[in-house]
């Protein structure tokens, strides 16, 4: 399959980053030379707005920002909102009420800014993965929240209930996206937000088809994304159910795994075998 592309799209965490969180330099080169050849290089994550803009930055990406797993697209030059999908706010409170129920720590969003109860070990290690300081509001998270969030995340620990995630779709997945990022971390996302929807509002920005994009991702967040773009990447160490549905697997970031493939079928053009869209 011998194809132009004109978009690569990367997921951060575990995909553009390796192990230690760091972009390795032979990754940071194979963007530059997608750069140099015109090919457009966009960021979709989990994560919030403003903890990606140090790799936006760093790797001199123009494209608008994908964050919370597609429920906001912002273009970080100019600050505007192209894309906003919300969760409706009584929907956010019965959330939080169920997580105080099942005694799980939870925190939710504004576009800029994230909110959590209490100071802790969890909110700590949160703060040192993204460089991002939350608010702590005190007691009754429900009570404080007065904003429609892009995004809530729960964060679970070795005591948690294994049984959370099947009781949170069983209470509320006719309304809400729900999903894994990390094996502890459980996105919560207003229904049809998934980073694929997102993808797919970033080519119409962009004006590039679909049918032109490639996609790399490791999570379970990365399942419509994968399936979404023409051609979809996983990580060998990502996740298995992940990896069934992709195209193609490459080597994992601590091994160059997505410099190596935009080298090699990208930038040298070597002909793609195969693959689920034909």
């Amino acid at each position: 399959m011998n194809m132009d592309i004109k978009l690569v799209l990367l997921d951060l965490d575990d995909t553009l980053l390796d192990s230690n969180g760091v972009i390795t330099k032979r990754i940071t080169e194979a963007l530059k030379l997608l750069h140099e050849k015109g090919i457009l290089v966009a960021i979709a994550s989990g994560r919030m707005h403003g903890s990606l803009l140090k790799y936006i930055n760093k790797l001199n990406i123009n494209t608008p920002i994908i964050s919370y797993n597609g429920a906001l697209i912002r273009n970080h030059k100019t600050n505007e909102v192209l894309y906003h999908k919300p969760i409706p706010i009584e929907i956010a409170k019965e959330v939080l009420v169920f997580a105080e129920k099942n005694n799980v720590y939870i925190q939710y969003y504004t576009e800029d800014e994230y909110f959590f109860e209490q100071h802790c070990d969890i909110s700590n290690e949160y703060f040192k993965s993204t460089d991002i300081k939350g608010i702590a509001v005190g007691e009754n998270l429900v009570n404080q929240i007065c904003y429609p969030p892009p995004k809530l995340l729960i964060i679970t620990n070795g005591d948690t209930d294994p049984s959370l995630l099947s009781k949170l779709k069983s209470s509320f997945g006719d309304a809400l996206e729900i999903t894994r990022s990390k094996d502890h971390y459980i996105e919560v996302m207003n229904k049809n937000v998934n980073k694929g929807i997102a993808l797919e509002k970033l080519c119409t920005i962009l004006d590039i088809p679909i049918e032109y994009s490639i996609a790399f991702g490791d999570g379970l967040n990365d399942l419509e994304l994968i399936r979404s773009a023409h051609v979809g990447v996983a990580v060998d160490s990502g996740n298995s159910e992940l990896k069934k549905a992709a195209d193609y697997i490459c080597e994992s970031p601590d091994d160059d795994g997505p410099a190596k493939f935009i080298e090699k079928y990208i930038i040298n053009k070597e002909t793609l075998i195969g693959g689920n869209h034909g």
